[in-house]
């Protein structure tokens, strides 16, 4: 049971992409509103991108870039405090790490996207 359990948690490390289509219909199903459905598959998917990307990245390079994930993911956080500090002159803490994840979300789907498909091609030619 516990090989099975870790067979299931690698599929959706390694294709995260299913695990947000799969969180995506149960949300759907539980919630009956598409855009809540997106947004909470997006937030529970972000982690799963985050040691794909980083996985990924080792794979494809040779390097573990992890540490330097979480000091960008640091920076990129602490320029959302400044624009939201800028423009509002109040910070809400949640509103920024919300805002903040669903950045990230985006941000990681497209380099884990980039680094799969580099990999592939590498790969093809090598």
């Amino acid at each position: 049971m516990i090989d099975f359990m870790t067979y299931i948690i690698a599929l959706f490390i390694t294709i995260p992409i299913l695990s947000f289509f799969i969180i995506f219909f149960v949300m759907l199903k539980l919630t009956q509103q598409k855009s809540k459905a997106v947004r909470r598959a997006a937030d529970m998917t972000t982690i799963l991108l985050l040691i794909a990307v980083a996985t990924a990245l080792r794979i494809t390079f040779g390097t573990f870039i992890l540490p330097w994930l979480i000091i960008f993911l640091i920076l990129m956080f602490g320029t959302i405090l400044y624009f939201q500090w800028k423009t509002q002159e109040e910070v809400l803490f949640l509103k920024a790490f919300k805002s903040f994840w669903r950045v990230s979300f985006l941000l990681f789907t497209c380099v884990y996207f980039v680094t799969v498909f580099y990999g592939i091609l590498i790969r093809i030619i090598a």
